[in-house]
C-alpha cells in the first residue's frame, strides 16, 4: 500500500494582483497546502480567493515556528521582492520555485529558487532564470538567455537567443529584444518596446528601436 505524501504549508507574501496569480498557480500543483497571505495593504482576516490574510510581516517568524515550511513572495516589483526573499531567507522559509502546469520549459532549462514563471511562458533550451525572477503570462525566452536575479518579464514579452538580463529589471508588457542583446542591472525596458541594441544598467529605455530615456542617479 502506497503513502500519499503529505502536502507542505505555504504562506503567499502578497494579496494583490501578483499574489492572486501565485495563489492561482499553488492551486493547480499538488505538493502545497495554501496557508494563507501576509500583507501589509488588506486587513487581518479578510479572505483573498478564499484564503485569510494573516497579519502583516511581523507575523512570520510565529508562522514559521508553527512549521508553515515554505513561503512565496508574490511583489511584482523588483526591488520589493529582493528585500522580500531576503527577510523570508533569514527566518528560515523554503521559496520554491513555481511553475504553472501550462507552461513550455525545455528540460535543458534551470530555473532557481522563489522564481514564479506563469501560465503559457515559454523557455528555450540552455536558458538560465535565476532565483526570484518573474516569467509572466505568455513570456517567451529563447535559446541561451540568462535572467537575473529578481527580475520581472511581464506578459507577453519576447526575449531572443544568447541575450542576458541583469539582476533587478523590468522588462516591459510586449517588449521584444533581439538576440545577442546585453542588459544591465536594474534597468526598465518599456512596455511594447523594441531592442536592437546593448542597454546599460540603471536606466530607463523604451520606444522603437528602444533608446534610453532616463538615468537613475
Amino acid at each position: 500500500m502506497t503513502t500519499k505524501s503529505r502536502k507542505k504549508r505555504i504562506v503567499i507574501w502578497g494579496a494583490g494582483g501578483h499574489g492572486h496569480v501565485v495563489a492561482d498557480i499553488l492551486l493547480r500543483l499538488d505538493d502545497w497546502q495554501i496557508a494563507g497571505f501576509v500583507d501589509n495593504v488588506h486587513a487581518k482576516g479578510e479572505l483573498v480567493m478564499g484564503f485569510p490574510v494573516l497579519g502583516d510581516r511581523g507575523v512570520l517568524p510565529a508562522l514559521r515556528a508553527d512549521g508553515v515550511e515554505a513561503l512565496a513572495v508574490a511583489i511584482g516589483d523588483p526591488a520589493a521582492h529582493e528585500e522580500l526573499m531576503g527577510a523570508a531567507d533569514h527566518l528560515g522559509f523554503e521559496q520554491p520555485a513555481l511553475v504553472h502546469p501550462f507552461v513550455s520549459i525545455s528540460s535543458c532549462a534551470r530555473v532557481g529558487e522563489g522564481c514564479v514563471v506563469c501560465a503559457g511562458a515559454i523557455v528555450g533550451p540552455q536558458t538560465d532564470i535565476r532565483p526570484g525572477a518573474i516569467l509572466n503570462s505568455r513570456a517567451s525566452l529563447d535559446h541561451d538567455v540568462v535572467v537575473g536575479r529578481c527580475t520581472h518579464v511581464a506578459p507577453g514579452a519576447i526575449v531572443c537567443g544568447y541575450t542576458s538580463i541583469g539582476e533587478g529589471c523590468w522588462i516591459g508588457t510586449g517588449a521584444v529584444i533581439r538576440d545577442h542583446i546585453s542588459i544591465g542591472n536594474r534597468t526598465i525596458i518599456g512596455a511594447g518596446a523594441t531592442v536592437l541594441k546593448d542597454i546599460p544598467g540603471g536606466v530607463t529605455a523604451y520606444g522603437i528601436p528602444a533608446k534610453i530615456v532616463e538615468r537613475k542617479a
